[in-house]
């Protein structure tokens, strides 16, 4: 672990540029540290905190760990001695893998093949880039939408959102979720995110509601294997004689916690690091006040322009999805 404590103080815009320059810096994954840690006092009396980490290393929800454990240590308070590792929760998740699960990953894409993103790339590739807005509708309007769940009614919205831009009617994407499944594993720091590939049917005239419903039963199978690990699936399809799921686009939703410190609320903010891991993923983050949408894009699949267009279109469906789902 590597802190950095800086004694002059910023405006935000400076301690802002600071930020995203520190958080660029890479890590040597052989000799650490793993995870660094930049305060910078601002002009306007708050305390910037940086915290980072290797994706290796953690993921979002490794965050809300640490700093509950920062601010139960700053209170007074101390930690329990970690009887259950990372290595055990590894151990464990490689115990779980089962016929059933195989099977079921083995059977998406039984029907016609998921249809690819269909954009026209860049005659010049720029640099990946990132993108956020924020959404044009409330956590509890999301949480009313069509769906039998926010997250259903997301994955729905996403997929008839790709639709236009894509080659079949069957829609292929990558869900990020969460394997943190053993109790106790939930106080842990690492990486337990698993990728799971889903495929939806969006045929012409079907409403908002239609495939929210539909969206329903796709999000509880996956969520049902998520611990059959993505490169297991990957094996198992090649030895079978089957392509490979559409994974080129991604969807992480997260629901996030109120999160303190020192009796001071924490406001996360996602700092994008310059590479995308995808040609697309789509962010949607559920806060106390406000959901936030974001996307990461590739320069060498499409410009800035065409990302935005997307990232609109989908904050549009969306909204359809929630106060018009049967038109």
């Amino acid at each position: 672990v590597q802190v950095d404590a800086n004694v002059d103080v910023v405006d935000e815009p400076t301690m802002l540029d600071r930020a995203r320059t520190a958080h660029r810096v890479p890590f040597d994954l052989d000799h650490g540290p793993l995870l660094r840690c930049w305060i910078q006092p601002v002009a306007d009396g708050s305390t910037s905190v940086l915290v980072s980490f290797h994706h290796v290393a953690g993921d979002a929800a490794s965050f809300d760990r640490i700093w509950g454990q920062l601010d139960h240590v700053l209170a007074g308070g101390e930690l329990d001695e970690i009887t259950f590792d990372y290595s055990d929760v590894a151990t464990w998740l490689r115990s779980l893998p089962t016929e059933a699960a195989r099977d079921d990953w083995l059977s998406v894409g039984d029907g016609a093949p998921a249809g690819r993103l269909a954009i026209q790339r860049p005659a010049a590739p720029g640099p990946d880039g990132f993108l956020l807005r924020v959404a044009s509708f409330t956590p509890a309007e999301l949480r009313s939408g069509a769906g039998s769940t926010g997250f259903a009614t997301v994955l729905a919205a996403l997929a008839a959102t790709l639709r236009a831009f894509s080659t079949s009617d069957r829609v292929g994407l990558g869900i990020i979720a969460s394997n943190r499944n053993h109790a106790a594993a939930d106080d842990l720091v690492g990486y337990f995110l698993n990728t799971l590939p889903v495929e939806l049917e969006c045929p012409s005239g079907a409403t908002m509601r239609d495939l929210s419903t539909a969206a329903g039963p796709v999000v509880g199978l996956a969520l049902a294997h998520r611990t059959y690990p993505f490169a297991q699936i990957l094996a198992d399809r090649r030895a079978a004689d089957r392509p490979e799921p559409a994974t080129d686009v991604l969807l992480a939703f997260d629901e996030l916690p109120r999160s303190t410190m020192a009796g001071h609320d924490v406001q996360h903010q996602v700092l994008f690091n310059g590479d995308a891991v995808a040609d697309a993923t789509f962010f949607v983050e559920v806060r106390e006040d406000r959901v936030d949408l974001s996307m990461e894009f590739r320069g060498s699949v499409m410009t800035e322009a065409d990302a935005q267009r997307l990232l609109a279109d989908f904050d549009a469906t969306l909204r359809a999805a929630i106060f018009t789902p049967d038109v």
